[in-house]
């Protein structure tokens, strides 16, 4: 039987008068004496202990028990609501803000996959003409590296000159209420032309500090 079920037996048998010899023994809720006091309640305890008298003893975490009058035990406080999980984790303090841009003039030529730092950040279709984001809670002060995976696209557009397919730029900046970005300092960035039949792989490191 677990301790749960005996405290609940104690305590029936206790109401009924039937708990042998009932004058002698006393019981406790978490050091306080209830002995006649506690009826008509049930209790979510965690340990029940009888010593050398035969009495009885109970540990029941969150129960405030109060020894004048004869309500029941109170109820255990519940729980505040926990805090939704962020989505990605909270920039440093005294981190710049960072923005990557990355902008497609020769849109269907390439498919592109970036990671910073080694973690996922975003696949760009060959048809998708640009693509900006605020990096600040996926860096770290000190090295940072983006990886940009250059991958050409099947029936790729034919051109009668090279061009420009794809610029990539990272920069600390800022964006105004218009949606104007403007980056202040750029920490890298490069480029690719049209025409590349095979994959190839583009890293752009830099360093920050507060």
């Amino acid at each position: 039987m677990s301790t749960h079920a005996q405290a609940r037996l104690f305590f029936f048998l206790l109401c009924l008068g039937v708990a042998a010899p009932a004058a002698a023994v006393e019981v406790f809720v978490n050091g306080v004496k209830v002995s006649g006091a506690l009826v008509d309640a049930t209790l979510e305890v965690t340990q029940v202990r009888f010593d050398a008298k035969g009495d009885v003893h109970i540990q029941a975490p969150g129960y405030k028990i109060e020894v004048a009058g004869s309500a029941p035990a109170s109820a255990p406080p519940s729980a505040p609501p926990s805090a939704a999980p962020s989505a990605a984790p909270a920039a440093q303090i005294g981190m710049p803000t960072v923005w990557l841009v990355v902008n497609v003039p020769s849109p269907g030529h390439y498919k592109l996959h970036l990671t910073v730092n080694g973690q996922p950040l975003v696949d760009i279709a060959p048809d998708q003409p640009q693509y900006v984001a605020e990096l600040s809670s996926r860096l770290q002060m000190g090295e940072n590296r983006i990886e940009v995976q250059v991958l050409p696209a099947p029936g790729a557009p034919a051109l009668a000159a090279e061009q420009e397919a794809i610029n990539v730029m990272v920069g600390e900046g800022a964006k105004a209420a218009d949606g104007t970005l403007t980056l202040s300092r750029l920490l890298g960035s490069f480029k690719h032309p049209t025409g590349r039949l095979s994959a190839e792989a583009k890293t752009l490191a830099f360093t920050l500090s507060p």
